[in-house]
């Protein structure tokens, strides 16, 4: 006997829910806890992608850049490979380093929290300045997912976004 999809997607949608649930020796979380963590997990995911990212580029802290990446973190730049896992990651930023510097600012304008994964979009400009002192603009959008760490802090697990071209 086939079962109709719509009788499918009620019974997975139950067992998820009952999987969800909280046990009989667990309590679920007030709404005053839940509301604290949440705030205190948007001010962390919003420091990631302007505050915590710029002030490492400004200060060119490789170590403090690293920081920001889970271990198998992904960077998607635009026109270019992906960047897999934080060795990638610092070869990258070492090679867009030479020779340059970059100042930064931004404003997220979303986040969204799932559990122990999050999302953060919003929006970046700043100057890349090459060591013969010409200066280029640029501006553009990023999304970056976070997933929270085991001691509670979250970090970038998959980063991309697009920029305005040097030239235009």
């Amino acid at each position: 006997m086939k079962l109709p999809a719509a009788t499918i997607a009620f019974c997975g949608s139950v067992i998820a829910a009952a999987a969800c649930a909280p046990t009989a020796d667990q309590e679920p979380a007030t709404d005053e806890t839940a509301l604290a963590a949440s705030a205190q997990d948007d001010a962390a995911i919003r420091r990631l992608p302007i505050e915590d990212w710029c002030n490492a580029e400004a200060a060119r802290d490789m170590e403090a850049k690293l920081k920001l990446f889970t271990t198998d973190a992904v960077l998607m730049p635009p026109a270019e490979s992906n960047v897999i896992g934080q060795e990638a990651i610092r070869a990258w930023h070492e090679k867009f380093w030479e020779g340059t510097t970059y100042q930064c600012s931004g404003t997220v304008e979303e986040v969204e929290i799932f559990g122990d994964w999050g999302m953060v979009r919003g929006t970046f400009s700043g100057e890349i300045t090459a060591a013969s002192g010409e200066r280029r603009p640029t501006s553009g959008k990023f999304l970056n997912v976070v997933r929270r760490q085991a001691d509670g802090s979250w970090k970038i697990a998959r980063g991309i976004w697009n920029s305005r071209p040097f030239n235009s």
